[in-house]
């Protein structure tokens, strides 16, 4: 019982972290010189220090390869040492360089994922996900594909429609003229049009 309070009491405070973690996403790019990237900055570096402490936790409680439960057997724990990684990164760059790089701002999106992994270790939430992505992932498959189709056919009928008018042939001499072939052979010029 009492551990299981704590282990409620360790997933709202989790649940805290990645929703403040969401939260220093919301305005990914605003300027150097304003009050709000300097406060982004270090509720950044908070959050990433709150994660390496928790990994440090779970490694020290779990063991890093082996034990029990080794902490790097479960690939939700391998996903979060990467977003740590990315995170210490970034904020290394940060410290570095006066620009921040943008591959590093882009995977830093992935940190949405870890809200998926508070609603997977919700019993009631799981009840609720594993029907639903069951559902969802035969008919997506199905979608995509029909969509792939009628994309493929549309691409067919535009090359059909549209071959060749994007350019044309000047010149004097235009009888039986059809390709830019045609139209160089005949001593003209091939142009686009504007």
């Amino acid at each position: 019982q009492q551990q299981q309070q704590l282990m409620t009491g360790h997933h709202a405070g989790v649940c805290q972290r990645v929703a403040a973690g969401e939260k220093e996403l919301l305005p990914l790019h605003p300027a150097p010189q304003q009050p709000i990237r300097w406060k982004l900055d270090v509720a950044s570096l908070i959050i990433t220090i709150f994660f390496v402490l928790e990994i440090l936790v779970k490694v020290i409680g779990d063991g890093l390869f082996c034990g029990a439960m080794p902490y790097l057997q479960s690939p939700w724990n391998i996903f979060n040492v990467f977003l740590v990684v990315v995170s210490l990164v970034d904020i290394a760059c940060m410290m570095t360089f006066p620009y921040r790089l943008r591959i590093l701002t882009t995977l830093k999106i992935l940190q949405l994922f870890r809200g998926l992994r508070m609603m997977t270790e919700s019993i009631m939430m799981n009840t609720v996900l594993e029907p639903l992505v069951d559902a969802v992932s035969g008919s997506i498959t199905a979608v995509g594909t029909l969509t792939i189709i009628i994309m493929f056919l549309y691409s067919l009928l535009g090359i059909q429609l549209f071959r060749g008018s994007f350019y044309y042939c000047e010149g004097s001499n235009l009888v039986n003229i059809r390709t830019k072939a045609d139209c160089l052979n005949a001593g003209c010029q091939w142009l686009r049009k504007p």
